[in-house]
């Protein structure tokens, strides 16, 4: 009998613990979820994070974050220090609220606590964005290029939104020549962000002539564009008119070019991103064509059906003043009745400086007057529409512009 208790006592005793153990898992799963919805929900909806999961430090910063402004909200500069104040409480690493509580000082007036909060969040991390964009604010309201530049490069090394907060204001930035000598410096260290940025500069600055001077010292320091980057500027330069700064930088990495002749004569120039400068098949115009090279030299091959003609290739030419020749050679046109091809030289505003027949296989040759007002020319392979069932073909060997 006594053994009888014995064993109900202790199935009552093992049913209690086994009790208290489920109670205490339901909490823990209730405590883990809540937890974990919370910190997924914590940039989405800081505010619904923070009533899952208000002890986390790290959700509860987020939503300091908010309140601060930091994430472009309306700021509530007293909630937004309590909450970073608790944050910190319940975590001491919680970056995101030392730079809240950062960004309150300093709208507060408190500049010398703003600091040293965000020498603090520094400390914490790098890789925090707000702290670095602080950083390079206050640096560039003391005058201090060299720190700011170097807050510039720990962002664009750091944060994958940086680029696209940073690189349009260093882009205006690089106007201050200080700036530049700054930015060239950074350049001589390799930053993995370097190349995007030489290509965001060549195709989107404002002032593509200041690009032209970075990219002219950065060649000086032994730092060369990519061809792409040098490609879109070259172009960019010259669709805004601005001839005379687009050949100068293409001579930096064309060094052997005299812009009072034409380039690529025989059309051999292996030029993977040709600018305006060089040959370029146009080919919107539904002619066939091509540039065939080899080691003996090149050709231009173009075809084009019947009753269709239009433009083949182009070279933009940034001629002085005067009288040119110009002459060449020519394959084969098959399916010519007459002079169904020929060059043409244009100014920017359209008026033509000239023509030159293509009367068959065999040489060509004319004369254009280059006038004073005509400060940059189109040199143009034009095809006429030919009447003949095959259309016509041909091929240009070799095509110069000299003076005469």
């Amino acid at each position: 009998m006594p053994r009888q208790s014995s064993i109900r006592h202790r199935s009552v005793s093992e049913w209690a613990v086994r009790g208290a153990a489920a109670a205490c898992a339901g909490v823990l799963a209730y405590v883990s979820v809540t937890a974990t919805l919370g910190y997924t929900y914590r940039n989405r909806a800081p505010e619904r994070a923070h009533r899952l999961a208000g002890w986390d430090g790290r959700v509860t910063a987020v939503l300091a974050a908010r309140l601060a402004g930091l994430d472009g909200g309306t700021p509530n500069p007293r909630a937004a220090a309590r909450l970073a104040r608790e944050a910190l409480r319940q975590d001491p690493t919680a970056v995101t609220a030392a730079a809240a509580l950062g960004l309150v000082a300093d709208m507060d007036g408190q500049h010398q606590v703003a600091a040293r909060l965000f020498d603090y969040a520094e400390t914490l991390s790098r890789r925090d964005l707000p702290t670095q964009l602080w950083k390079i604010e206050a640096a560039v309201g003391r005058g201090e290029v060299a720190e700011a530049m170097r807050h510039y490069d720990i962002a664009l090394r750091t944060s994958r939104h940086a680029p696209d907060l940073l690189f349009p204001v260093l882009v205006a930035a690089m106007a201050d020549p200080p700036v530049r000598t700054e930015l060239v410096r950074t350049f001589l260290r390799r930053p993995a962000w370097g190349p995007l940025f030489v290509e965001y500069a060549a195709g989107s600055s404002p002032d593509p002539e200041v690009t032209s001077q970075l990219f002219q010292d950065l060649q000086r320091n032994g730092i060369s564009p990519a061809p792409v980057a040098q490609t879109v500027l070259v172009d960019t330069l010259a669709s805004r008119g601005a001839f005379q700064d687009a050949w100068r930088y293409y001579q930096v990495f064309r060094p052997k070019v005299d812009r009072r002749r034409s380039r690529d004569p025989r059309f051999s120039a292996d030029i993977a991103l040709p600018t305006v400068f060089d040959w370029r098949i146009v080919s919107d115009t539904g002619v066939s064509a091509s540039l065939q090279r080899g080691d003996q030299g090149g050709l231009l091959d173009f075809a084009a059906p019947a009753s269709l003609g239009g433009a083949v290739a182009q070279q933009k030419q940034f001629l002085p003043p005067g009288r040119y020749r110009l002459s060449g050679q020519a394959g084969g046109l098959a399916g010519a009745t007459g002079p169904d091809a020929y060059w043409v030289m244009t100014c920017p505003d359209g008026r033509e400086l000239g023509r030159v027949d293509i009367h068959g296989p065999g040489g060509f040759a004319g004369t254009i007057e280059v006038p004073d007002d005509c400060v940059a020319q189109t040199l143009t392979l034009m095809l006429r529409p030919s009447d003949m069932p095959s259309g016509i073909a041909g091929q240009i060997l070799r095509a110069e512009v000299v003076p005469s």
